[in-house]
Order: structure tokens, then sequence, then C-alpha cells
């Protein structure tokens, strides 16, 4: 008597929720996905990382960003080992009002080359992340709703759901993020490809707060249908970095 109890309280419960969530208006969705957005770093800020292939070969590179102010923020980053890949650098472009743009210096070619729809869409140095994982997407470019709730690495999350305005420019079809609303960190998002279908399922597994900031320490991107994964290690982090400007120009992928 008491279990059937206890199951008639679970299932109200989780009707209650279900409705719950789907009365939420979209408004509220968005408006938690812009909280996490504004929990980024204000100034400079430098990580040094380490991502392994399915293959099993480690990479290791710098990443760094800045706000250079009026609606720019700018990502830059150097690939500094193994010797093959090493000093083979990326320079993303996130703009309030413009097109976003992202470039990558080939030093076995010694050109700086725009990349274009397709070249953000393949892997990132052999690995199961692609170049669009590591941009930051503008907020305004997607639609927002909730679509449940989970638990995910022992924290309760809400799970929003993002769809592309124009479905034509983007890698998927849509994602589901898991969010963290009292800490504002994703810990886990779903990729889905064009035909709606999962595809990949990035997890943060370890997070560390350092300097007031909820940092990454482990993360793993999972290729569901290929069943491949990559690691992404950040190994050492230092926020408000002393970086001037000239890293996050152009010319100075080049140099």
């Amino acid at each position: 008597m008491t279990t059937t109890h206890s199951t008639l309280l679970l299932s109200l419960w989780l009707f209650g929720a279900a409705v719950a969530v789907a009365e939420a208006p979209p408004e509220e969705a968005r408006a938690l996905v812009q909280r996490v957005s504004d929990t980024r770093p204000e100034k400079a800020y430098t990580f040094r990382m380490t991502l392994t292939t399915p293959g099993g070969l480690e990479r290791e590179f710098t990443f760094s960003g800045k706000d250079l102010g009026h609606g720019l923020d700018a990502r830059y980053l150097e690939v500094t080992g193994p010797f093959n890949l090493q000093d083979t650098r990326y320079l993303f472009y996130d703009r309030n009002k413009r097109r976003d743009e992202q470039f990558v210096y080939l030093p076995f070619m010694k050109r700086i080359v725009r990349l274009s729809d397709k070249t953000r869409r393949e892997p990132f140095l052999g690995s199961t992340f692609y170049v669009n994982d590591i941009l930051e997407p503008a907020i305004d470019d997607y639609t927002y709703r909730f679509v449940g709730d989970d638990v995910v690495e022992q924290r309760k999350c809400r799970l929003v759901e993002s769809l592309p305005k124009d479905p034509e420019r983007e890698t998927y079809s849509k994602t589901i993020m898991a969010i963290d609303p009292l800490d504002l960190v994703v810990l886990r998002v779903q990729l889905f490809d064009k035909d709606g279908q999962l595809l990949k399922v990035h997890t943060i597994e370890t997070l560390e707060k350092i300097d007031g900031y909820w940092t990454p320490r482990q993360q793993v991107m999972h290729n569901v249908q290929d069943d491949e994964k990559s690691q992404l290690h950040t190994v050492a982090v230092q926020y408000n970095a002393g970086l001037g400007d000239d890293i996050f120009h152009e010319a100075y992928l080049g140099r």
C-alpha cells in the first residue's frame, strides 16, 4: 500500500513538473541562456589545454579571449604541439551586429585563410569536436524553450532546447542544453544532425571554481553515431590576464 501511495505521489509530481515546463514561456528559457552567457569573464583570460582524439593522439594549445569593445569579442587559439601542428593559429571574432568571422593560419602553407561554413563543420584537429563547437553562437540566432529537467553530474538541471532561426547556416538542427540554474553552468549539450537524429553529446565531467569563475577542467565530446570520443582537459587557467589587443588582430596570425 505504501509503495502504491509513493508511486502515485511521484506520478503526480512528474505530471505537475511536465505541465510547468510546458507552460513556461519561451522568454524564460532565453533569459536563462542569457544569464549563463553573462557569467563569462569580463577581462582577458588564457587557458592552456590538451585535446585527445579518438585515435589517442594528443594536441596542445593555448586559448585566449578578450572583449575589444564596440560589441566585439575576440578569441585567439595557438597550437603548441605536436610538432607537425605547431604554430597553427585561429582567430575568432564574435560581433553583436555583424556576421562573425573566423581565420586560421596554416604554417605549412604560410597563409591566413578565412574559414568557410563548410570548414567550420569539419573536425577540429582530428577530434570529435567541430570548429563550430568552440565558437560562441549569437543568442538571438536561436529560439528557446524548456523541454524538461534532468540530473547531470549530480546537479539538478533545466533542459533548454535551442532551434536555429536560419537552419541552412547552422551545423545542427537543434541542441538541448542541461543548465544548472543555480551556478549558471552548462553541464551537457546534446547536438542533433540535419535529420533530427542525436549526433553528439558534449559533457562537462569536472568543474572547478577558479577566481570566482566556474571553469571546465575535463570535457568529453561523444559522437554517438560513430561511437567515438575526444577529451578536452584544461591544464592551467589565468583570469584577468594582461593581454594586449595585438594578438587579437589578423596580422598577428602570420607573424
